[in-house]
């Protein structure tokens, strides 16, 4: 019982954070395709990069987990600052 415990609260720990990256990717792509094309060419790159490192989590060890996410943060970064200046912009 104690084993099932622990995998569930690893299990938890370690995929949450990749749920919480994939519903605010989800979000940012459907706004990314209400864009123009060069915006939503980011999006897709994102979405991809995404859904790589979804792919991959089961094979990757758990001290290296946050390294496959660090390309995909920075251009979610970038994408986010853009959908910052937009929101400004806008009356």
């Amino acid at each position: 019982m104690i084993d099932t415990e622990s995998t569930v609260r690893s299990a938890l720990v370690t995929f949450f954070p990749m749920l919480i990256a994939v519903l605010s990717l989800v979000t940012s792509i459907f706004d990314g395709y209400l864009r123009d094309d060069p915006k939503r060419e980011r999006y897709t790159e994102l979405s991809r990069a995404m859904e790589k490192i979804v792919a991959d989590a089961p094979r990757t060890p758990a001290a290296q987990r946050e390294k496959p996410f660090e390309p995909a943060d920075r251009l979610f970064a970038e994408m986010n600052d853009d959908c910052v200046r937009s929101a400004k912009a806008s009356p």
